[in-house]
C-alpha cells in the first residue's frame, strides 16, 4: 500500500517536471484533458458560427500555459522543501558531533 502511494507521488512529481506531449494525443483525449481543466476546446467558424471544429493549436497552447503556471508554483515549493531539509541536515550534523 505504501509503495503504491510512493509510486503515485513520484509519478505526479515527474509529470510536474516534464511537459506532457499534447501534440501526440488523439483529438478525443485532448478534448477530455481540456474539459478536465475548463479550457474550451471547440471553436466556431463560418459566417454565422455554424461550423464547429476543434482548434488543436489553441487548446494545446492553453494547456501548456496552464502547465507552466502550475510548474512554477510547484517547483518553488519543491525548492523551498529541499532547502529546509538541507538546513535541518546541516543542523543535525553540527549537533551530533
Amino acid at each position: 500500500m505504501k509503495i503504491r502511494i510512493l509510486i503515485n507521488h513520484i509519478s505526479k512529481l515527474l509529470e510536474t517536471i516534464f511537459q506532457k506531449d499534447y501534440w501526440s494525443m488523439e483529438d478525443r483525449e485532448l478534448a477530455n484533458e481540456a474539459s478536465k481543466h475548463n479550457i474550451p476546446h471547440v471553436s466556431m467558424g463560418g459566417e454565422h458560427g455554424e461550423h464547429w471544429y476543434m482548434d488543436r493549436a489553441k487548446t494545446i497552447n492553453q494547456l501548456v500555459s496552464r502547465d507552466n503556471a502550475l510548474r512554477t508554483k510547484q517547483n518553488t515549493i519543491l525548492s523551498i522543501t529541499a532547502l529546509l531539509i538541507s538546513m535541518a541536515s546541516l543542523i543535525f550534523n553540527y549537533f551530533s558531533r
